[in-house]
């Protein structure tokens, strides 16, 4: 997660009563979920190596329900692109293609069959946070999500504005499909201008005031011009600039 699970709990004030996280690779994130009161986490992750680690981590964790499947928008066996490289995490059943471009020591050299199923019919309950992090694949995750979605409060995604992955979605394709359950796009944080991927929170309008809906409408639109991009990279520069004075002015203090 580029943004901590901490933060967004603290600045967006959030209620959540579970987690499903898709593509939970090693758990990384499961100790800030308990660590805030949440006992409800399904995690899924389709490699078989990570698996066995989720398994072994939390086999006596009662709170955390393991699942050794993918997610997507029908209930078939697909084949997944694997890299070892990054560790597993850029592995995805999509083809790799600007991926090779950014991140051209990731090799996909190896495969691996797996079990992609519907979130819709595996019936949970009292889940309103999802966490998806699936290498292109969102949004036929967010497909086979059907009704469920709106049981759900909150959906932190992956997003891109190129194709890393042969016909993967574009952040404007999530946006508008959640559009359609009432979601809005309330954060977006890129990689960096260079690097057209990040993460952005979703929070159902019910949860919002009426004025902040017009501000992220408004935020979202300018977005789409690509100008923000630009200032991505200059702004963090900034930022990093202020920290070293500061911590220099500490040594000298």
């Amino acid at each position: 997660m580029l943004i901590s699970f901490n933060k967004l709990i603290n600045k967006y004030n959030l209620k959540i009563r579970g987690v499903s996280h898709f593509g939970a690779h090693k758990g990384q994130e499961v100790k800030s979920y308990l660590e805030n009161g949440i006992t409800n986490i399904h995690l899924f992750e389709p490699q078989r190596n990570a698996y066995e680690l989720l398994s072994y981590k939390f086999k006596d964790v009662g709170e955390v329900n393991l699942y050794n499947f993918g997610l997507g928008d029908s209930n078939e066996s697909m084949t997944l692109n694997v890299e070892k490289n990054n560790d597993g995490m850029s592995s995805s059943v999509l083809e790799p293609l600007e991926h090779k471009k950014y991140y051209p020591e990731i090799e996909f050299n190896e495969s691996e069959q797996i079990n992609i199923k519907r979130y819709e019919d595996l019936g949970l309950s009292n889940v309103n946070f999802l966490n998806i992090d699936i290498q292109g694949f969102e949004l036929e995750a967010l497909k086979g999500c059907g009704d469920k979605l709106y049981e759900i409060d909150y959906i932190y995604i992956e997003i891109n504005r190129k194709e890393l992955y042969l016909n993967n979605p574009h952040i404007s394709d999530i946006d508008k499909y959640l559009r359609n359950y009432l979601f809005l796009r309330v954060k977006t944080i890129w990689a960096s201008s260079n690097l057209p991927f990040g993460d952005a929170l979703y929070i159902k309008k019910n949860n919002l005031s009426k004025n902040y809906i017009i501000f992220c409408n408004a935020k979202s639109l300018l977005w789409s011009t690509g100008l923000f991009y630009v200032f991505i990279d200059f702004s963090r520069s900034i930022k990093k600039f202020l920290m070293k004075i500061r911590n220099y002015l500490k040594t000298i203090v």
